[in-house]
């Protein structure tokens, strides 16, 4: 039998090292392998994506179409052909993973609205600049609409052509 009296200090020390010890083996057993990273810039391989489930019990929500969900996973080929990976939301890496996906994906989408509408925004100003330099270059829209001054340029237009058609020779 050995002497050993470990102080205060040490015991503290031995026991957080098998806690933590334990703690790891719980995770690898609970969550089983965590996603595979890029190795130089950490982040998941493959798309994560999340999916409303159907149970299949026949008097449950989901029958009446109000689905289980989501649950994310993680979309990657290895050897060419497309796996699919569960990721818990239990775990704290699956959670950041999750997080930064969505607000990728919504980062996307706001992106997308603010292109479309800088789009119909230019268009529009392309539009109203070449109304004002047919009507030569002065108009002053005030109040008026866009509708209201096509309409203007419209019959403007009509009165040209009519002008034209009586000055022509025959």
């Amino acid at each position: 039998m050995s002497n050993f009296q470990p102080t205060a200090k040490q015991f503290q020390a031995i026991k957080a090292h098998i806690l933590a010890d334990w703690l790891q083996q719980r995770i690898a057993r609970e969550f089983g392998d965590q996603p595979e990273t890029d190795a130089e810039t950490g982040e998941s391989k493959g798309a994560i994506c999340g999916q409303w489930k159907r149970c299949g019990r026949p008097n449950c929500r989901c029958a009446r179409g109000e689905l289980h969900g989501p649950y994310y996973y993680r979309f990657y080929r290895e050897d060419g052909r497309l796996k699919k990976q569960y990721l818990s939301a239990k775990c704290p890496h699956n959670q950041r993973l999750i997080q930064r996906s969505l607000a990728e994906r919504e980062a996307r989408l706001e992106y997308r609205e603010y292109r479309q509408q800088s789009a119909q925004f230019k268009a529009d100003a392309r539009e109203a600049r070449l109304l004002i330099q047919e009507m030569g270059g002065t108009a002053r829209f005030g109040e008026r609409t866009l509708a209201q001054a096509k309409e203007q340029l419209r019959r403007k237009r009509q009165q040209r052509s009519k002008h034209r058609a009586h000055r022509s020779p025959q």
